[in-house]
């Protein structure tokens, strides 16, 4: 009986297992060249792309696409979703459509020689039950690809896992993100996003991850972003984790540059004198009468302020708090408007880095 498909198409030639493949001798010889050629990051040793190559030649598939969509994890060959959706297009006798896909849900029907045998879902609503919706994760920035990936493993392993060689998908149990061929468990920030973490942190001046853990109040940073919340609820990223500890060095470099004062608030240090009285004999500086003093004040403050901001302009979310602990430490007062008229001077000077 003639077969009816429930969507037309033309039947997929397919490569059976070992034809016009490489034989596993020229296996063995090609892996190397692949490797050399730093076209598959990840694949570094002969050995691994030789296994890769080799479920991919089960699979009807080449070196290629074997070394580009098949993943180690755990010392286990597993498929990306990428590559069974492509298996199911061309076997001939499975395949699948799309019922619905959004940020929110998706929904896979396969069919097995044109009818539909079962339906996968998978959604938002499981991901976060799983634990995997987190800041850095693949679920936060594409939602859709993951639901997509999630439903079309779980449905090709209950109706075809012949398909795969045996193979376990690489989204069943817990499921993997891969970044430049670095697999991380999903929900978890990528490899590169901790590269990029621990560099920004050395850069502030936390080069031990010891220091970091300290500046963070937490064991690890894992622990940060598992038990650490925002105040909507949510748990952090790794950035939140930076905005902490730009925050800590913007304190440490106020301390360091400007060491805790010990003379009373609104004295002049002994080591500077206080200003002359005006007289004939020494002209004054200001501008005269009461108004021109009021605004040469407040024109200061302004000056210090402005300095300040250029200073920590880096951090704008924090600058407002530096100001307020610059004010405290070297002057003891809250905020610039409270610096002593008498201090105005010293002050521009500080503000300056000088």
């Amino acid at each position: 009986m003639e077969e009816k498909w429930l969507v037309p198409r033309k039947k997929a030639e397919v490569v059976s297992a070992g034809e016009q493949l490489p034989s596993i001798q020229e296996v063995i010889q090609l892996a190397p060249v692949l490797i050399e050629s730093g076209m598959f990051p990840g694949v570094n040793k002969p050995p691994e792309a030789v296994a890769k190559i080799l479920l991919g030649r089960e699979m009807g598939v080449g070196p290629v696409t074997s070394l580009q969509l098949i993943d180690v994890v755990r010392g286990r060959l597993r498929p990306r979703a990428q590559l069974i959706a492509t298996l199911l297009k061309r076997s001939g006798r499975y395949d699948y459509r799309i019922k619905k896909l959004d940020d929110k849900e998706c929904v896979i029907e396969f069919l097995d020689r044109g009818v539909m045998v079962y339906e996968s879902h998978w959604t938002m609503a499981d991901a976060e039950r799983a634990g995997v919706v987190k800041p850095d994760s693949a679920w936060k920035t594409y939602p859709r690809e993951m639901l997509f990936s999630r439903a079309m493993s779980t449905g090709a392993l209950k109706v075809c896992p012949e398909v795969m060689g045996g193979a376990e998908p690489l989204e069943i149990n817990g499921g993997y993100d891969v970044v430049e061929g670095v697999a991380t468990p999903e929900g978890e920030p990528p490899a590169e996003a901790w590269t990029n973490f621990w560099l920004k942190a050395d850069e502030l001046g936390f080069p031990s991850r010891d220091e970091v853990h300290a500046a963070l109040g937490v064991a690890s940073v894992k622990d940060y972003i598992a038990n650490v919340r925002r105040p909507d609820g949510s748990a952090p990223s790794l950035e939140d984790a930076l905005v902490v500890l730009r925050k800590k060095a913007a304190e440490r470099d106020i301390n360091d540059l400007f060491p805790e004062q010990t003379e009373t608030p609104g004295v002049a240090p002994s080591s500077e004198a206080s200003p002359p009285a005006e007289g004939p004999d020494v002209p004054s500086e200001r501008p005269g009468g009461t108004e021109g003093q009021s605004e040469g004040v407040a024109g200061q403050r302004i000056q210090i302020e402005n300095l300040l901001r250029v200073r920590w302009g880096e951090f704008p979310d924090s600058v407002d708090g530096n100001i307020r602990l610059w004010c405290d430490n070297v002057f003891k007062v809250k905020t610039i408007a409270d610096i002593p008229e008498e201090r105005l001077q010293e002050a521009l000077k500080k503000a300056q880095g000088k």
